[in-house]
């Protein structure tokens, strides 16, 4: 008897542990993917912001935001992106 009480023990445990195991990780939802270059100048553009357009020089928005994100000051593109005007994205990058 002490042995079945044992081995109905460990199953118990063991079913346990799965259960959890299976509903822990099924609650945790992706991280959201970090915003591109192409998706933050494309926002820029569609609020009419001006730093949105190519440069003098005739670089993109696109070429612009890359060499800002390997620079010191990148730029902060997940407020960006939740930005509704101009202003408050440019407020994101001061």
């Amino acid at each position: 008897m002490k042995g079945n009480n044992i081995l109905a023990s460990i199953r118990f445990s063991l079913a346990c542990i799965v259960m959890a195991t299976a509903i822990g990780c099924a609650t945790i939802p992706p991280a959201p993917a970090a915003p591109t270059c192409s998706e933050v100048c494309l926002h820029g553009k569609n609020l009419g912001c001006s730093w949105a357009t190519a440069t003098p020089n005739g670089a993109s928005c696109v070429q612009v935001c890359d060499n800002a994100q390997r620079g010191p000051l990148p730029w902060l593109m997940s407020c960006a992106m939740q930005a509704e005007t101009c202003e408050a994205a440019d407020a994101c990058n001061k």
